[in-house]
């Protein structure tokens, strides 16, 4: 007579501590999975990546409850549903590492630009248009228009914008010499 009780006369194998359950047979004889209490466990235990399990939640595997990770449930969305490009990071590596490359060629060839170097450049160009600005119409251009009429503001004004952009300009150019 085969009673739970007793492991060597049962169906079922034992539970083990720690790692998740053991995986056992049901009532028909047939196998389950283990159930983990968290990505990190399973990926422990079976080597699966945290990050293939968040991808496969994503993409709405019902894997997942609780915080816990049906693992029959998971391997079944990966192989079933055409979702088999879940596990293969070995093409991802290589896809990233070529863009890397590619990157790295762009910026030897002179096509890209680094993002810190276009921000500190942007931010001089600012402050060569402000202190522009700043020479030209607030400290040159009030004493010039002492008793011009309207007409002849205009026209002084026009004159001084021109400056103003050639300033820029010469500017803009320093900046690029220097980067």
């Amino acid at each position: 007579m085969k009673t739970q009780d007793n492991p060597e006369t049962s169906n079922e194998t034992p539970k083990r501590q720690g790692r998740g359950r053991a995986a056992k047979f049901d009532t028909a004889g047939k196998l389950t999975l283990p159930i983990y209490a968290s990505m990190r466990q399973c990926q422990a235990a079976t080597g699966i990546p945290v990050s293939a399990q968040k991808e496969a939640m994503k993409r709405g595997c019902s894997a997942f409850a609780f915080g816990r990770v049906d693992i029959e449930k998971l391997l079944r969305f990966v192989f079933t549903s055409g979702n088999s490009d879940i596990g293969s990071w070995d093409e991802h590596f290589k896809e990233a590492r070529s863009k890397r490359e590619w990157l790295r060629l762009q910026r030897e060839e002179g096509a890209t630009v680094d993002r810190g170097m276009v921000r500190d450049g942007i931010a001089q160009l600012a402050g060569a248009i402000d202190s522009s600005i700043e020479k030209v119409f607030v400290n040159e251009f009030p004493p010039a228009c002492m008793g011009l009429d309207a007409l002849g503001v205009s026209v002084l004004a026009k004159e001084y914008k021109g400056r103003v952009w050639d300033i820029i300009k010469a500017q803009a150019e320093a900046i690029q010499t220097n980067s």
